[in-house]
């Protein structure tokens, strides 16, 4: 597999994981790219893959958070009561 194939199969990956599969239209604009002009698209959709798991690690830990402060107040309460 040529280089620029795998560019387009990874950066079709990428829109696959992100939510917004990549159009026939898309795809078609990337084929006519250079080298270059791929590795530059590649590198904008690794990052916001990365950004969309770096936000979706972020709310994870929120909610643990949260989901702990309740469990430590009602532990709290309960001492109290008892």
């Amino acid at each position: 597999m040529k280089t620029y194939e795998l560019a387009i199969r990874e950066i079709a990956a990428a829109h696959e994981k992100l939510g917004e599969p990549m159009k026939k239209e898309e795809r078609k604009l990337l084929e006519a790219m250079n080298t270059y002009q791929l590795a530059q698209e590649l590198n904008l959709a690794k990052e916001a893959l990365s950004l969309r798991q770096m936000e979706e690690f972020l709310e994870l830990t929120r909610k643990v958070e949260e989901n702990e402060r309740r469990r430590m107040a009602k532990q709290e309460q309960e001492e109290k009561t008892t």
